[in-house]
């Protein structure tokens, strides 16, 4: 893997760990709060519940793609849109296809919402 293609994959794996270390300090917080409403805990315990569960979702799916002879790649989820880095030069149509499967089946993504996205 290039240096270059490396560093950006590892930017956004980076960011999104630091993004998702947040998230879950902001859930505990509210849910160790005394001033918080059972409500609100409740609310944040299941939110850092659903967080967790998207991370484990996110890490399966790249090892599946990488599985796919990919030697590095990373998603990001939002709302109902995924993008994937893969560390390539260039996609085949037959290897796009096959990364859109893996969303597809693993996540229930539609086709518009996907977007694949090679870096060098």
């Amino acid at each position: 893997m290039k240096k270059r293609t490396k560093i950006i994959i590892l930017a956004v794996m980076v960011d999104r760990e630091d993004r998702r270390d947040q998230e879950l300090l902001y859930y505990q917080a509210i849910a160790e709060s005394s001033s918080s409403t059972q409500e609100a805990i409740d609310m944040a315990n299941a939110a850092r519940i659903a967080l967790i569960k998207q991370m484990d979702t996110e890490l399966l799916v790249e090892g599946v793609i990488k599985g796919l002879g990919f030697s590095d790649c990373v998603i990001t989820m939002a709302s109902s849109n995924v993008n994937v880095l893969v560390e390539a030069k260039v996609l085949t149509e037959d290897e796009v296809v096959k990364i859109v499967s893996v969303i597809q089946e693993e996540l229930g993504t539609e086709l518009k919402n996907i977007k694949v996205i090679p870096v060098e």
